[in-house]
C-alpha cells in the first residue's frame, strides 16, 4: 500500500507540486506495466495512489469483463458486474470486492454516461461505497479511443468538493493507466500466440521427425522378420534399428528443447550430408537406395528452421513412398537457384488411390513452407506420386527460429 505521507501534494511548492506528484505516479504506473504479469499488479498501485492524491477515502475502479473479439479492450481480471470490483480505502489493502458496489444502481447509470460527473451525497446502501456522503466523482476509465471500465473516487463527508483542476488530474492518471492495460494485454495476446505457435511446431516435428523416424524402425524389424521366417532379425538391421531409436530420442529432446540458441546457418556440404544421411536411413525400406541429384552453390547457407523443413520434407515423402505405393525406384533432386531452394521427390511403383483429403503429414511440410514463404504439392497417378516442395532462400527468407534439425 502506497505511504500516507504522500497524500494531496501542495505548500511549498503550490500546484507545481500537485502536478509533479501526479506526473511521478502516473511514470511509476506505466513503468510497473512494462514488466507486469497481470493486470493487478498495475491496477493495485493505481488505486492506491489515485485515492492518496485525490484525497480520498475510498476509491473504486471497475473494469469491463474482456471481450474475445478484442484482448486489449477487456479486462482479464474478476472485476465488473457480477464478479467484483476493486476497492482502495484508507488505512486497509487494496483489495477486490465480489460484492455489488453499486446497490442503489446509480453508478451504472452515471458511468454508462463515458463523461465525468461529480456529486455529493450517498452513492450506495451498503458495500464498500455505503453511507459514505462526501463528493464524489465518476469517470472513464481509458480515453477517446476505448474505455475499459469506470472508476469512482469518493471523499470524506465534509470535504471540499472536486476542483476542475482535480478532475483533470484524475482524468489523465486514468487514461493513462488504461493505456499502460492496453498494452500489458497486447503484449499477454501476442505473448500467446507464440505460445500456440510453439505448440504447432513441437506437434509438427514430432509428426514429421520422430514419428515417421520410430515406424520406419517397425518396419525395419518387420521386414527383417520377414527375411528370416520370423526367427530373428538380421544384426545389420537390429544394429540399424537401435541407432534409429537413440535418434528418435534426441529428436524428442530437440524439440522439448525447442528454444536453445539458434545454430550457425548450414554450409552446402552440410545440407547435402544431412540429405544423404536421411536418405541413407530409409534406404531399406525400398527395393533399391534413393538415387540422388543434388545441385547446391558452394556459398549456399541454409539456416536451422529451414534444413528442419527440408529434412521433415524428405522424410514425409519417402515414408509415404514406402507406405503407400509398391514402389520400384524413388528419386530426388534438389536445387538451388534464383533464390529458391526446390526439392522434387518422385517414386515409381503402382500407387494406391489417392486419399480424398490432405493427410496430416502433407498439412504439416505446407505450413513448414509457407511460414518460410514457399509451398508444397503432391501429385498421385497410377504408376508412383511426385512431392515438389520449395522455400526461397538468401536475404528475402523469412527467419523461424527453432531447435536444431536432425543430425548425427
Amino acid at each position: 500500500m502506497a505511504d500516507e505521507s504522500a497524500s494531496a501534494p501542495s505548500a511549498p511548492g503550490g500546484e507545481s507540486a500537485v502536478a509533479r506528484a501526479w506526473d511521478d505516479a502516473i511514470s511509476r504506473v506505466q513503468g510497473m506495466a512494462m514488466s507486469a504479469r497481470q493486470e493487478g499488479d498495475v491496477v493495485t498501485p493505481f488505486a492506491d495512489s489515485l485515492r492518496i492524491l485525490a484525497a480520498a477515502d475510498t476509491v473504486v475502479v471497475c473494469l469491463d469483463p474482456v471481450r474475445s473479439d478484442d484482448p486489449a479492450g477487456g479486462s482479464d481480471l474478476a472485476y465488473g458486474p457480477p464478479t467484483g470490483y476493486l476497492v482502495a480505502r484508507a488505512g486497509r489493502r487494496v483489495e477486490r470486492f465480489a460484492g455489488n458496489v453499486d446497490t442503489a444502481g446509480r453508478l451504472a447509470v452515471l458511468a454508462a454516461s463515458g463523461i465525468p460527473i461529480c456529486g455529493t451525497g450517498a452513492l450506495a446502501q451498503s458495500g464498500p461505497l455505503g453511507h459514505l456522503a462526501g463528493p464524489w466523482m465518476i469517470v472513464p476509465f481509458g480515453s477517446e479511443s476505448g474505455r475499459l471500465g469506470w472508476v469512482c473516487v469518493v471523499r470524506p463527508a465534509g470535504k471540499d468538493g472536486f476542483t476542475d483542476d482535480d478532475v483533470d488530474h484524475v482524468i489523465t492518471f486514468c487514461a493513462r493507466t488504461a493505456f499502460a492495460l492496453r498494452y500489458l494485454r497486447l503484449r499477454a495476446a501476442a505473448q500467446a500466440q507464440l505460445v500456440v505457435r510453439e505448440r504447432e511446431r513441437i506437434a509438427r516435428d514430432l509428426h514429421d521427425l520422430t514419428i515417421q523416424r520410430i515406424f520406419g524402425v517397425g518396419m525395419m524389424l518387420d521386414t527383417g522378420l520377414r527375411l528370416t521366417n520370423g526367427e530373428c532379425v538380421p544384426a545389420d538391421r537390429a544394429a540399424a534399428a537401435i541407432e534409429e531409436i537413440n535418434e528418435a530420442i534426441a529428436e524428442l529432446r530437440r524439440a522439448i528443447d525447442g528454444l536453445d540458441i539458434e545454430p550457425p546457418p548450414a554450409t552446402a556440404a552440410e545440407v547435402m550430408q544431412a540429405v544423404r544421411r536421411e536418405c541413407g536411413r530409409q534406404a531399406l525400406r525400398f527395393p533399391e537406395s534413393p538415387a540422388l541429384r543434388l545441385d547446391l552453390p558452394d556459398d549456399l547457407l541454409l539456416d536451422n528452421c529451414a534444413l528442419r523443413a527440408l529434412t521433415a520434407a524428405i522424410r514425409e515423402g519417402l515414408s509415404n513412398a514406402a507406405r503407400h505405393s509398391f514402389c520400384r525406384s524413388v528419386t530426388l533432386d534438389l536445387g538451388a537457384h534464383e533464390g529458391q531452394l526446390s526439392l522434387r521427390l518422385a517414386n515409381e511403383g503402382q500407387a494406391r488411390a489417392a486419399p480424398d483429403h490432405e493427410g496430416r503429414g502433407l498439412r504439416n511440410l505446407r505450413a513448414r513452407a509457407a511460414d518460410l514463404g514457399g509451398d508444397c504439392s503432391m501429385d498421385v497417378s497410377n504408376t508412383g506420386s511426385l512431392l515438389r516442395w520449395w522455400i526461397p532462400i538468401g536475404p528475402t527468407a523469412r527467419k523461424m527460429p527453432g531447435p536444431d534439425p536432425a543430425s548425427g
